[in-house]
């Protein structure tokens, strides 16, 4: 699933602040599910350290943010938290699911029988752009260089970029190949990693 909010949108929304949280929860109900619909960073369950890793990328958004814990622990609704400020933010952004991302590559390829990287580009090219649940399609050799085309793009440009996935670092380096993990866990990126979580579903998240 993608949602890119244009400028006109964003603008328009900007000046009306009813209308503009009433578009917010609109976006996130219609991008992540009704579930999900007024989610609120202030509501994150997570350590203090790993707030002030992502206060500092709301207060200054460049390169990665990647945020990697095990299944339940509020990745997505980190996702759909990070609605408001991407309204504020960013004239545009674009969230994706990996598994719909690649869905929607694919279908390019059947209609066009061409390469997929003149859509890819095309499909993460805004501002800020939300990758989530990265390897949870599995890791094969197709999917993998779709990553890496995208964390390449992204790095090269320094544009703000959130991914999330239930992989641990050490994981993406037993599956990815070094030039995935390299970009992804450079030292100008931010890293969060929560091993052994408590699960939010398990307490009514």
């Amino acid at each position: 699933m993608s949602k890119e909010i244009s400028s006109e949108e964003f603008r328009f929304n900007k000046e009306d602040g009813d209308h503009f949280e009433r578009k917010v929860r609109a976006y996130q109900n219609s991008t992540f599910g009704a579930r999900y619909a007024g989610a609120s960073l202030g509501f994150l369950k997570i350590p203090v350290v790993q707030q002030k890793k992502i206060v500092n990328f709301l207060e200054k958004p460049k390169n990665f943010l990647v945020f990697c814990g095990s299944p339940g622990i509020g990745k997505t609704y980190f996702c759909a938290a990070l609605t408001d400020w991407a309204f504020k933010t960013f004239d545009t952004f674009r969230y994706w699911d990996e598994s719909q991302l690649l869905k929607r590559l694919r279908s390019g390829m059947d209609s066009v029988k061409g390469d997929y990287l003149d859509s890819l580009q095309w499909l993460i090219d805004d501002q800020l752009l939300i990758l989530d649940d990265v390897g949870s399609t599995g890791v094969r050799e197709w999917r993998e260089e779709v990553l890496f085309d995208l964390i390449d793009a992204r790095y090269n440009s320094m544009l703000p970029t959130v991914i999330t996935s239930n992989f641990t670092q050490a994981d993406f380096k037993k599956l990815y190949h070094p030039r995935v993990c390299d970009r992804l866990f450079a030292s100008e990126n931010i890293i969060i990693e929560i091993e052994d979580g408590t699960s939010l579903r398990g307490q009514g998240f």
